[in-house]
């Protein structure tokens, strides 16, 4: 039982299973945290180690940008656009 109560400690922060009412929805959401969990604690024995937000905010960032469009484009796309302006009155329109 030792290392489900570890699991459960570390999981339980992060759970995304609460936020939603299906029940497949929050199997899911458990069955791929603990999928990322494992991931982790194999990542840890073989290379740098991370803590599980800090693995798991880079594999979220490595799929969502693993595209076509190489990943500066894609945080420039994100980030240099989509900002609200104030519109000028025109001659037709006085109110903006």
């Amino acid at each position: 039982m030792g290392s489900v109560d570890r699991q459960d400690a570390v999981l339980q922060p992060y759970s995304a299973a609460r936020k939603s009412v299906e029940w497949y929805k929050k199997l899911s959401f458990h069955l791929l945290q603990v999928a990322l969990l494992n991931a982790h604690v194999l990542y840890s024995k073989s290379a740098v180690n991370q803590t599980f937000l800090q693995f798991s905010h880079d594999v979220i960032a490595d799929v969502i940008l693993s595209g076509d469009v190489t990943s500066k484009d894609s945080i420039v796309r994100l980030t240099e656009r989509h900002f609200p302006e104030k519109l000028q009155p025109s001659a037709t329109w006085s109110k903006p």
